[in-house]
């Protein structure tokens, strides 16, 4: 007999780890130590402490034939087959980040070996089929050729490259409101115009290409005309 977590399991774990991930879903295989808890009449098991709290209740085991299928890693149909494969991408590509073991017993597999063994026999079918499983952080190994690959990280993006960029558009805005150069300065949290002709000479040219031109505005000094539209 398989020992299976009830609905009180579940509950009662969802009102003592509100914020944690449930682990104890009613009607998957009930787990101890990473292992399935099984099923014994003594009365200082897991099992028995488990089932005096109402946690814990058994169901009849697929019939031998199956259960012999699923050790050499085979479902009962294509069908089941196709759902397990599903299950496991939509389990694989979770926000949740499940274990192993928790993704083993919600595609209904007793353990993860039973799960490894399921990938190993028909891991090349179900891809070809139906697709590959997301990239799951931490996970390699066998399943690492049945995934997708990590996606490509976000480039960093210097902080002082963004100030530069705040600055340059501070400057168009200003310049289309016709704002004197001591204005510009202030806006731009500078005291002096030494700051805005270093900032200018130094990163105009990217500047201009990346975010555009400055406004014409003929009352402006040379270093930020060379800079204008039409220069």
């Amino acid at each position: 007999m398989l020992v299976v977590w009830t609905r009180k399991a579940e509950e009662d774990y969802r009102a003592k780890f509100p914020h944690r991930k449930n682990i104890r879903k009613a009607g998957t295989v009930a787990i101890y130590d990473g292992k399935p808890v099984e099923f014994t009449r003594q009365d200082n098991s897991i099992f028995f402490a488990y089932n005096v709290r109402g946690w814990v209740e058994t169901i009849k085991e697929p019939k031998d034939e199956a259960r012999k299928e699923e050790k050499a890693g085979n479902c009962v149909s294509d069908e089941a087959m196709k759902e397990r494969w599903q299950m496991m991408q939509a389990l694989f590509g979770s926000p949740e980040n499940y274990t192993m073991v928790e993704i083993a017993n919600m595609a209904g597999m007793s353990c993860s070996d039973t799960m490894r063994r399921f990938t190993k026999a028909h891991g090349p079918q179900m891809m070809k089929k139906y697709g590959m499983l997301p990239y799951k952080k931490g996970v390699n190994g066998l399943y690492a050729k049945y995934m997708r690959k990590p996606p490509r990280e976000k480039p960093k993006v210097d902080k002082r490259v963004l100030v530069q960029n705040e600055r340059w558009k501070i400057i168009i805005k200003d310049i289309g409101k016709r704002k004197n150069l001591d204005q510009i300065i202030k806006d731009l949290g500078w005291k002096t115009e030494a700051g805005i002709r270093q900032f200018v000479n130094d990163h105009g040219i990217r500047l201009s290409e990346e975010f555009g031109p400055l406004p014409y505005s003929p009352i402006m000094p040379s270093y930020l005309r060379r800079f204008m539209v039409g220069a």
